[in-house]
């Protein structure tokens, strides 16, 4: 576990939801098209995925993020794009304020990974998420609940 920089609130969140497995994912620059509301996702630099998420994902996961598309998963190509339902993922942000619902994803339209979906705009204002500005991006898994595999959650740590 590598918590030494996390803030007490993130670190809080952490071991409330009995979290494993965290890692620093990435410091990110906020971009203009991050917070836009017509764009409607937050990218991930396709470095950082192919070296520090996609190993972390299962072939599962890699499957419904549309990493891996193998031929009966609820896939579609639509003008040679692959469109994939997504990963479901819960993103934490300030004072462990919890995003849900929200859906990582690879986007050929994009050209690289995001974090999209309906509660994206409660993202960017819960996070009060400002271009320029840095995030410091942190990944771990909820324990299994029920027989559910472990969810992958994000925690989103703006920095000074």
């Amino acid at each position: 576990m590598e918590d030494e920089q996390l803030p007490s609130w993130a670190l809080r969140v952490f071991n409330i939801n009995q979290g494993v497995d965290l890692h620093n994912l990435t410091v990110k620059v906020i971009e203009a098209s991050d917070i836009s509301s017509q764009r409607n996702c937050f990218t991930l630099q396709d470095g950082i995925v192919r070296k520090h998420l996609i190993p972390y994902l299962t072939i599962e996961e890699r499957e419904k993020a549309g990493f891996i598309v193998p031929i009966d998963l609820d896939c579609s190509t639509s003008s040679g794009r692959r469109i994939c339902g997504g990963l479901k993922v819960t993103v934490y942000v300030r004072a462990g304020r919890r995003v849900a619902d929200l859906l990582l994803m690879h986007s050929d339209e994009v050209g690289g990974t995001v974090i999209t979906g309906d509660n994206l705009e409660e993202l960017r204002t819960a996070g009060k998420l400002r271009e320029g500005e840095l995030v410091e991006i942190w990944m771990f898994r909820l324990p299994p609940y029920h027989g559910n595999p472990k969810e992958l959650c994000f925690i989103f740590v703006k920095v000074d």
